[in-house]
């Protein structure tokens, strides 16, 4: 019975995830396309054939917390949408059995469930915020959100056949020690600790942004929003600075691999904050550069980033705290106005 309901899983599964205008789980392999409604619906009929008892499941999620372009996100109404599950009960446990994203899509940070033992919980689909049993209707329309649908689709076409482009997208908890390795490159040996991202990351996750091509992470960047017109030490608790009505927006984590700095990938990272700030209704974005080349050469590379995307050298700062207790002189405050 295990190898029969491993069999239809990833019969199933293989399917390319698309989200179709009119939905059909009869029409699912004539199409070769489908969404987590069709995949769901067929692979429940195919189960209960085999005698395997099941139960639906609507599940509550956020768009923005899978690994989707940001412009893609924005294309919706609202990035809150419902996902269809599927439980089944193998010998005597309910488990998850969801078959949504195909295989290929693992590749760009999708949850797939790989080498499935047709006994254990397969991942699902989306992170659940709320879940609920339900009864499914087959052979819908779906009008709304088909520009959102349409991007969608063609992004998962490009990361199937291996040719998508770089991208920025916030921050997840997983991303933490490929930005531990871009800072060792970029400070030259020298990284942020992990409970620094996470300390980001708690406060103003929207503020906390990562660039990606080809499914690897190439490029960070960090703000917080203040109350006032200040010097915020380099290494701080960005809980007791981040002001989430602040307007005046401070730069206080950026990183890059050094193969990309002659690209313009910091200029796209700058765009998104720019971006950010000017929806929060921000003034200023204030970012602190130093005169020397600094440790894996940075302070050159933002001067001329600062440089490119109109950020205006101001106000000298003596004394910068890097961390307690420890400062370092001739440290520049640069500034955008919005």
């Amino acid at each position: 019975m295990d190898n029969k309901i491993i069999e239809l899983f990833k019969k199933v599964q293989n399917v390319p995830y698309y989200c179709l205008e009119y939905r059909d789980s009869e029409k699912l392999f004539d199409e070769n396309k489908g969404c987590c409604l069709e995949k769901t619906i067929w692979l429940d009929r195919e189960l209960n054939k085999v005698g395997i008892e099941t139960k639906f499941y609507s599940i509550k999620f956020n768009w923005s917390e899978l690994p989707i372009p940001v412009e893609i996100i924005k294309l919706r109404k609202d990035p809150m949408g419902e996902h269809l599950a599927l439980k089944a009960k193998i010998g005597n446990r309910w488990i998850w059995i969801d078959p949504t994203w195909d295989p290929p899509l693992a590749k760009a940070g999708f949850p797939v469930t790989i080498n499935w033992n047709g006994k254990d919980d397969t991942k699902l689909a989306v992170k659940p915020i709320e879940i609920n049993e339900t009864i499914p209707k087959d052979k819908i329309t779906v009008t709304t959100n088909q520009e959102f649908f349409n991007a969608l689709n063609d992004y998962l076409d490009k990361v199937r056949e291996g040719k998508r482009e770089m991208e920025i997208r916030i921050v997840k908890e997983k991303d933490f020690e490929k930005l531990q390795e871009i800072d060792k490159e970029y400070y030259d040996g020298w990284n942020a600790p992990i409970k620094v991202f996470k300390n980001w990351f708690e406060t103003f996750p929207e503020g906390f942004f990562v660039a990606e091509e080809k499914g690897e992470i190439i490029a960070y960047i960090f703000v917080e929003l203040l109350n006032e017109h200040k010097v915020v030490p380099f290494m701080h608790d960005a809980k007791t600075i981040h002001n989430p009505n602040g307007k005046y927006m401070n730069i206080s984590g950026l990183g890059i691999l050094k193969k990309y700095k002659n690209t313009n990938i910091g200029e796209k990272l700058i765009e998104k904050i720019i971006e950010l700030a000017k929806s929060k209704g921000c003034k200023q974005i204030l970012f602190i550069i130093g005169e020397e080349a600094g440790i894996g050469g940075h302070d050159s590379y933002e001067r001329d980033l600062a440089t490119k995307t109109g950020f205006i050298k101001e106000n000298k700062i003596e004394k910068w705290e890097i961390e307690p207790g420890y400062f370092v002189t001739d440290h520049w405050m640069w500034i955008k106005n919005l």
